[in-house]
């Protein structure tokens, strides 16, 4: 769960910052990911669009490492 702070969310105190999680991401580069799930966000509490724009990037991020992990698979064989 996202620090509350970066988000409309109530619970969530203490947890990673969006910055954190895409670095943590980043970082996950060439390991075989094959699924991911982004849970619970509610458009109609997001009035500033923080919650929906957090997690568009760190999907972006998935998606990315999901691609260049396949990418590398195809090249090395």
């Amino acid at each position: 769960m996202i620090e509350s702070t970066f988000t409309h969310a109530k619970k969530g105190v203490g947890g990673p910052t969006t910055h954190h999680i895409r670095t943590i991401l980043k970082n996950l580069a060439g390991i075989n990911v094959v699924a991911s799930d982004i849970v619970e966000v509610a458009p109609q509490y997001d009035h500033g669009e923080i919650t929906s724009l957090a997690a568009a990037s760190v999907a972006q991020d998935i998606i990315c490492l999901m691609a260049y992990t396949n990418e590398s698979n195809n090249q090395s064989t």
